[in-house]
């Protein structure tokens, strides 16, 4: 029986490393891939990633059990990239808003439109589907940063509204709001690539 999340960060404030690394090699794909769309820079997004292990293990004491481990993950991992990225601003060193050079929401983009009816199989069908992959990947680009955080959590990360305003810090109903208008403006995004309503 696998044991949860809750059960093994208990463990590793106890100075049960093994508990620690099944945590990691759960966690580890998704909150690098999480870091990396916001800092969209490989070598900081690794820095941050460690940061973020770094303090679980040296906070474990520190978790809440009311809260899942997972959220209490994502808000380490999200306030660090926040911190990251308010430097980057007063250092005016590049856009925030900057497209990423080789890591962008690329495959990504096919878990947002996998609701889409497919008609056919057929090469014509796949084609289309593709080209709104593609459409949709430059158009999430273009979302505001909290815009793509939300729709990242929730969508992406497939968490809760309740995990997504705890790590967010931030009411439930504004995450809702939140995610409304962020898919409202993506859908106006992709509209205007497309040229035709979807």
């Amino acid at each position: 029986m696998t044991e949860s999340d809750e059960v093994l960060i208990s463990r590793c404030w106890r100075g049960d490393e093994r508990s620690f690394d099944i945590l990691f090699e759960r966690y580890r794909a998704r909150i690098y891939t999480f870091v990396l769309r916001f800092v969209k820079d490989h070598k900081i997004a690794e820095d941050i990633f460690q940061e973020t292990f770094i303090r679980v293990f040296r906070k474990a004491r520190h978790f809440r059990h009311q809260a899942k481990f997972s959220t209490w993950l994502y808000t380490i991992a999200a306030n660090l990239c926040r911190d990251e990225l308010k430097r980057r601003k007063r250092r005016r060193c590049f856009s925030l808003d900057a497209p990423a050079a080789d890591e962008k929401w690329e495959g990504q983009a096919s878990s947002l439109i996998q609701a889409i009816p497919d008609a056919s199989d057929g090469p014509r069908a796949q084609a289309q589907k593709r080209e709104l992959s593609r459409v949709l990947t430059l158009a999430l680009e273009e979302l505001p940063r909290d815009a793509r955080l939300v729709i990242e959590l929730h969508v992406m990360q497939g968490l809760r509204y309740r995990e997504v305003a705890e790590i967010l810090q931030c009411p439930i109903g504004t995450v809702q709001s939140r995610m409304h208008n962020a898919v409202q403006l993506l859908r106006k995004k992709v509209e205007r690539r497309l040229r035709k309503p979807i």
